[in-house]
């Protein structure tokens, strides 16, 4: 893909611009990816998207602070208000934390697709601008990777301490 009028500009900018274009691209059709997979497909309580056992639960990104950083890192939720939010709206509420759960699946799996599609880049710009657009796509990825391995247990545990608590309220009823 090239635009001419992109040809005339100094290389840095022309390559800059076509990153900016490659990474809008991208955004956008990993979003339409997203949001087109339907959430019944997610298992969260089977691998990929249990704690593996050195994640001990989710303690491991505490140690590396995630609890000071994650709430200032960009979510589309703040702006497409469409979009299942990822903030605990109705703590009380099992259904609405196996949604949030589901989500969180949703954004995981997106996100290490996103990890490992940076290579992409290396199609559309110069090989070193290429390289450093891969590299900085992928590894920006990451910390979104993490921040769902982080949130999905902890909201799973309180949807089960909730579930428990209404089991023990009405032993023999229906439960929520």
């Amino acid at each position: 893909m090239q635009f001419q009028f992109l040809r005339e500009l100094p290389d840095p900018l022309e390559q800059f611009l076509y990153f900016l274009i490659v990474l809008a691209g991208l955004g956008i059709a990993f979003f339409v990816i997203g949001e087109a997979i339907p959430r019944r497909v997610y298992r969260y309580d089977k691998p990929p998207f249990t704690c593996f056992q050195w994640e001990k639960g989710g303690a491991v990104y505490t140690k590396l602070g995630i609890q000071k950083w994650k709430n200032h890192m960009p979510d589309i939720t703040r702006v497409l208000k469409i979009m299942v939010g990822k903030r605990i709206d109705s703590p009380r509420d099992p259904d609405h934390l196996e949604r949030l759960i589901l989500e969180l699946c949703n954004g995981e799996f997106i996100h290490a697709v996103q990890v490992l599609s940076g290579p992409v880049f290396l199609l559309f710009l110069d090989r070193p601008y290429g390289i450093a657009a891969a590299i900085l796509f992928s590894v920006g990825n990451i910390p979104f990777v993490l921040i769902q391995r982080y949130n999905r247990p902890r909201v799973a545990a309180l949807r089960e301490r909730l579930l428990r608590s209404a089991r023990a309220k009405n032993p023999g009823g229906d439960s929520p």
